[in-house]
This record gives C-alpha cells, structure tokens and sequence, in this order.
C-alpha cells in the first residue's frame, strides 16, 4: 500500500473502489476516486455505485486504512495502477511500445477465501495477469455464442447476465505469485481465492490494452469500409458461423498486431477483404470498396499512431511527475488533458467514417489531403473518384 499512501498524500485522486456480493447475488461496488456520483438500479444483474472516502469538493481523500478495511468486505481494485508506481508506467510505456495499442493498467487485492471475488463477464480489452502475491483461482471459457443486441465485449455486465448454458470451460488455474495469464478480448472468466493455497491477500496486476474500444479491429474497420462506400454495414452476428467472429482470420481479430507497421498500408486491404468474403461470401464488388479504401486505411494508421503518441506521453508524465508533491495536481491535469483528446480523435475519426466531418479528420490524420472537401468524400463514395 505504500504507493497508495505516497499518491493520498500527494493529492493525486484514486479510481477504484471495493467489490462484493450481496446474499441476494448481486453485486456492490463502492467506487472511489474520478466516479464520485451515487448510482443504483433495481436490475437483478446490475451493480450499485456507493462512494467512499469524499468529502465536499469531492475530491478524493480515501487512505490507504480505509482500503485494507474494504478487503474485509471483498475484492479493492485500483484502476490506472501507472498513477501510483512509475515502474509500473514504465511497463505500461513498453506495452504500448510494443503491440502500438495504448495499454494501462489495474491493481487487485482480495482476501483468502472468498468462493467468487468476481462475477463471471467479459472484457472489451485482452489482459495480461501478473500474480504478485497470494495465489488466486481463475476460470476461462471460451467466447460464448453471439445473442442478438448483445454486446460481445460486455457480457455479464449492465443487466445481461451469462447463463450457464453458454460457458464452456477453456481453463481452470490456480495463479501462483510470479505467474503470468493471458486472457483474451470477449472471453468470460471468473475468480476465487477459497482454494487450498492461499493463506493470505492475494494482490494481481491486470495489464489491458482494447484495439475493440479504439475501433482497431477489423468488424470496425469493415463497418468504416462499407459507410464510407455507401453499402449497408448491417451484419446480424448471430447469423455469422463462430469461427468467423472469433477466429483467424476472424472479424473480431486486433489490426496489425505489433509496432512494426506492414511495409505499406495497403498490406492490410488482402486482410480486410479474406474476412469480408469469409462472413458474407460473394457480396462484394472490391473494385468500388477498393477505392474507398485507400484513403480509410491511410487515415485508421494516422489515427492509430497518434494513439500511441498520446499514451505514451500520458505514463511520460506519470513517471516524472511521481514523488514531486509540488507539481502531483499539475501532471493529474496534463493526463486529464492528454485523455481527452485521445477521445478527440476517436470522435473525428467517427466524424469521417459518417461523413459529418471530413475536414477535421483529414486535417488530423492525413494533412496531405486537406484540400479535399466533404463531396470529395462522397465522390469516393459512390465510386466517382
């Protein structure tokens, strides 16, 4: 708790909170830090949000005493864990790196014996779990079958519960301190720590990067394709065989997965193509989709690495921020800041794929193009140019 105490004291605002399950089998989470509104639902399958630790200028003043309490009660989670540890900032810096997806991560503490310190759900991001002390219990299955107005990525969570007909055992392990799982985007998964080796808290790290949340999957880029080309993007999922949402090649697959970009980007156009005909064989006229394409897939590598841009300068200012009491405020304000426009760019390359908004997208990410206008956009379209 050490980096806890440093981070109260230097005013720096803790995002977590404490979860557990009421004898009811829903689930509470008292949240503390940036989510200081008071939620609740009569849902069966939601969660309530109760804070803790405020106080009137809702700022954030929970101690680290207050935290060892909330174990008593369930699991303490600590989101952007890189506010609090630059070592781990400097990891997080070297993931982002890496896979050129931004990445942060999220500390776990849960005391010994508890039967599910976790419901079963999916994620929209693929994590990596680093098991630092204790021992912990985990159940992975497999994606389950895709429901209609389900989201894939959010199951188990804001009312759709996972029955047990749809989860089918991948794994079932015990993390020891010093092991590492992977788990990937969609697939369910629960915890325990009732097994037999652990005898005191049990504290992991969950590393996350989401290319689903950034739109840097392919059914997203396939949904940008088709607007853009003027063609319905509609696809009824449930329809689409399994292997084609969740395999390779597959729909939900991330887009180039490392920093070393193809040697072009039209590299990606065969990629994109082999899932198009796989979900919906012999729809396509690649010729008019081809020439939508060029500029998107330009536009989707700006996007992308000016992502990885910003993140990596957001784990810069928390690792030269940390320990300098005098400044902790003014770099919480830098990351505020840097966020919000990682979110700007989310929003603009929405703008160009509705065609809202060309102008603001292209003079972002392809500054060469800016002298086209929206009807340009629209002639690339309908096939004109």
């Amino acid at each position: 708790m050490e980096g806890v105490d440093i981070a109260c004291v230097l005013g720096v605002a803790l995002n977590g909170g404490v979860s557990y399950e009421l004898p009811d089998s829903r689930w509470v989470f008292k949240a503390f830090g940036q989510d200081m509104d008071e939620r609740s639902t009569d849902d069966h399958a939601e969660v309530r949000f109760v804070t803790i630790g405020c106080d009137s200028d809702q700022s954030c003043r929970c101690t680290a005493d207050e935290i060892k309490k909330g174990l008593q009660q369930g699991t303490v989670f600590l989101n952007e864990a890189s506010t609090f540890w630059p070592q781990i900032a400097e990891l997080c810096a070297e993931i982002t790196f890496s896979l050129n997806l931004p990445s942060g991560c999220n500390a776990y503490a849960t005391a010994p014996g508890r039967a599910c310190s976790n419901p079963v759900h999916t994620d929209h991001h693929d994590v990596v779990i680093l098991q630092t002390q204790g021992s912990k219990r985990w159940k992975i299955f497999w994606p389950p079958a895709h429901k209609r107005g389900r989201d894939p990525f959010s199951r188990g969570k804001g009312g759709d519960l996972l029955d047990a007909t749809e989860l089918h055992l991948a794994l079932d392990v015990v993390l020891d301190a010093g092991e590492v799982l992977y788990i990937p985007a969609g697939f369910p998964h629960l915890t325990s720590t009732s097994n037999r080796h652990t005898f005191k808290t049990t504290v992991h790290l969950t590393l996350h990067w989401s290319a689903h949340a950034w739109f840097l999957d392919f059914l997203n880029l396939r949904s940008a394709l088709l607007i853009q080309a003027g063609e319905s993007e509609a696809l009824d999922e449930s329809s689409v065989p399994y292997d084609v949402l969740w395999g390779t090649p597959g729909l939900f697959n991330i887009l180039w997965h490392t920093c070393s970009f193809p040697r072009s980007w039209t590299d990606l156009w065969p990629e994109l193509i082999l899932r198009l005909e796989r979900a919906e064989s012999g729809r396509w006229d690649i010729r008019h989709l081809r020439c939508t394409a060029d500029v998107l897939l330009r536009l989707f590598h700006g996007y992308r690495q000016q992502l990885v841009h910003l993140s990596l300068q957001i784990f810069h200012r928390q690792i030269s921020g940390f320990g300098n009491a005098a400044g902790a405020a003014d770099i919480g304000v830098q990351v505020a800041e840097i966020a919000s426009e990682m979110h700007e760019l989310k929003e603009a390359v929405l703008a160009f794929v509705n065609m809202t908004d060309d102008k603001r997208a292209i003079k972002r990410f392809l500054p060469e193009l800016e002298g086209r206008s929206s009807s340009n956009s629209r002639e690339r379209a309908s096939g004109v140019a």
